[in-house]
This record gives structure tokens, sequence and C-alpha cells, in this order.
């Protein structure tokens, strides 16, 4: 039975047209997996992968197991332009996946389909359906849905390039992923070790690269222009036409796919020569290879070559930042043993906390982490 109440309305900037209780089965039944087909329920581009640790996993086992109405609502949404599309899941993709991997995993214990039918039918939960105006509508509203629950910037903000670039999946994903693959490259290179375990610190470097490619790419000089990337975005940061994710998605729509993939080369040129550069002093200051900078520093090295590309600082002001950073900042620190030998030294955090001094001495503040959310960038 359908249900429209004020106080669902003002949840939402679409329209409510109703909001019914399903069982869980209905709901996996109008859910469309990545291997289903013929289903009523999709997910936008916009949605985030699965996220849910084993631990959640097992409370919404036993809530399933309770019965009754869940809490909560699951938010499903159409463009209203576009009455025969397939509906679309902005929240609750986490509750629904899990379900099916639940099913899944009944099914390997040995679980009988009646038994498994009937716990998904003693479990309810509503369902809230909206029709929006566009889709960036809906994609802020998921913005909104889940700011404070785990949401990174990259996921919250990542919408923003598919919504500028037409095609995406086609013609734009594999490129950017290019550009992941010459950042990933090029700390390994420098000898940095790469956790991606870490689902936020790994969503944050790739918004670094985002905006390293974007500075370089419209040759920007300021100092100032950017703030350091968080953990979190405001509203106000994630509707800002200066956000990274949305300034860039403008850039490569200017240039076209063609004469982007271009950029992306030369932009991949340059930091193979930059850390050529750098591990050519490294050598010359006759350290260890395992003596490898920490990836901050790694990051900061790369932006402030970048920052030097754009304001055209002499090749010997360069190698001297670069040597600098080696003696002071870099993974381990060297000092002498009592032969006479240079010798490795961890890095202690009042190491670490010389770098940003060290970039001001040289004029490149400001440049790892780049969220927007005031000023301009200037172009060429």
């Amino acid at each position: 039975m359908a249900r429209s109440t004020k106080a669902a309305q003002a949840l939402t900037t679409g329209e409510v047209t109703g909001c019914i209780s399903y069982n869980l089965r209905e709901v996996l039944n109008h859910y469309s997996g990545d291997d289903q087909r013929d289903k009523k329920w999709g997910f936008p581009f916009w949605q985030r992968d699965y996220a849910w640790t084993r631990d959640q996993e097992d409370g919404w086992e036993r809530r399933i197991l309770k019965g009754g109405t869940i809490t909560g609502v699951l938010q499903i949404f159409r463009i209203k332009r576009d009455p025969d599309e397939l509906e679309m899941v902005n929240d609750g993709g986490n509750r629904i996946r899990c379900t099916a991997r639940l099913v899944e995993r009944w099914r390997r214990q040995g679980v009988s389909t009646l038994e498994i039918n009937g716990r998904l039918d003693r479990s309810k939960i509503y369902v809230q359906h909206i029709e929006y105006h566009s889709l960036v509508d809906a994609m802020e509203e998921f913005g909104d849905t889940n700011d404070g629950t785990g949401l990174s910037p990259y996921e919250m903000a990542a919408g923003k390039l598919r919504v500028e670039l037409p095609n995406y999946e086609k013609d734009w994903d594999s490129l950017l992923e290019k550009l992941h693959t010459t950042m990933s490259n090029a700390l390994s290179r420098m000898g940095v070790k790469q956790e991606n375990n870490n689902r936020l610190d790994r969503h944050k470097y790739m918004r670094d690269n985002f905006a390293l490619f974007l500075r370089w790419l419209v040759r920007d000089k300021e100092l100032s222009d950017y703030n350091p990337a968080t953990r979190k975005l405001s509203q106000k940061q994630r509707r800002s036409p200066y956000l990274v994710e949305a300034r860039l998605g403008c850039e490569l729509a200017r240039l076209g796919r063609t004469e982007a993939e271009n950029v992306l080369s030369q932009f991949r040129t340059f930091v193979e020569k930059q850390v050529s550069r750098y591990m050519t002093i490294w050598e010359e200051e006759n350290l260890a290879p395992d003596m490898a900078p920490i990836p901050t520093h790694a990051r900061f090295f790369v932006a402030a070559m970048v920052l030097f590309r754009n304001r055209n600082v002499e090749a010997g002001s360069v190698d001297l930042y670069i040597r600098q950073c080696i003696r002071r900042t870099g993974g381990f620190g060297t000092e002498r043993d009592e032969h006479g030998a240079k010798v490795g030294v961890p890095m202690s955090l009042n190491n670490l906390r010389r770098l940003p001094k060290l970039a001001v001495q040289f004029g490149v503040a400001n440049l790892v982490g780049l969220d927007v959310a005031a000023g301009k960038i200037r172009t060429r």
C-alpha cells in the first residue's frame, strides 16, 4: 500500500511518489545486480562498490532472522523525463547487496530454499519511491543522504566527472585509470610501499592524482587556490564548481577524448622524467634503495615538480630542492657512523615537519590534496 507524507517529502529535493512496504524476497526480485537481467531496479553510476565488513554482514543477518519491519528505508528513484527507464537505488545498496550475499551464504551452508524464502518473507522494509528532474539532482541527494555514513570524498565527488564527460564508461574510465597507473608506477620507482587495502587512503590518493593532473593541465601557478584534501567534503565543497572532479571534468570535455589521451601521455612522460631526476640525485647522495620516502613526501615531490614546471623555475633550483628534500625529509635521514660511512636513520615526526617549511622556502606551498572550495584556478 502506497504512503506519501510531508516528512518523507522534506527529506529529498525530488518528489516522493510513494513509500511501500516490501518483504526482502520482493526486494531481491526487483534488484538488478551485475549478472541479473529483466529486473526492475538497478544502480546509478555514482553508487559506490559494496563496502560492508563481515561484522556488518553478521549484524544484518541477525536483523533478518529476527523478522518484522526493519527500521529505515530504501530510496529508489527515476527521472521524470524517462518514465520507462529502469528505477535506480540511491540509498540502501549495501543492504540489498548484503541480502543477496547472505542468500548465497545460506545456500552454501545447506539451508533449504523453502527456509531461505521464509526468512526473507518474514522481514520487511519500506521503500521510498522518488522522482527527480535530473540525474544531477539524484546524485546530489545521494551525497546528502550518505554524508557522515562512511562515504569517502572520492565516492561522493566522482559522479561530477561522469556528469561532465559523455559516454564515461566507454570513453573516459580507461583513460583516468591510466592516470592512476602513471602515479602508482612513479611512486613505486621511488621505492614507496603503497598499501591499497585501506579504502579511504586509496580514494584520497586517487583524488590527489586528479588534482595533480588538473594543476599540470591548466598550468596553474598559484600557491593558495587549493586546500588540503580531507576525509569529508562539506555540502558547500560538494556543490562548488571548483571541486577538483568538476573542474577536471570540464577541462577533459573541452579537450575531447583524443586530445585528452595525448595530454595524458605528455603528463606521463613529464612524471617519468622527474622521477628519473629524483633517482639520479638519490644515487648521488649514496642512499640505499630501501631508504624509501614515505607516500606523503613522494607525492609532495611530484606536486612540486608540476608547480616548478608551471612557474618556469630554473633547473638548478629544482635540483637543489630535490637534494634538500632527500637530505631532510626522505623516508630515512642520513648521518655518519663512527667510521665516517653514511647510515640511514628512520625519519622522525620532527623531520616530517620540515617538509612544509622547506616548501615555503622554495615557493611551493599547498601542493598535495587539492579540494577547491573557493577562488579560481587560472588557465592558460
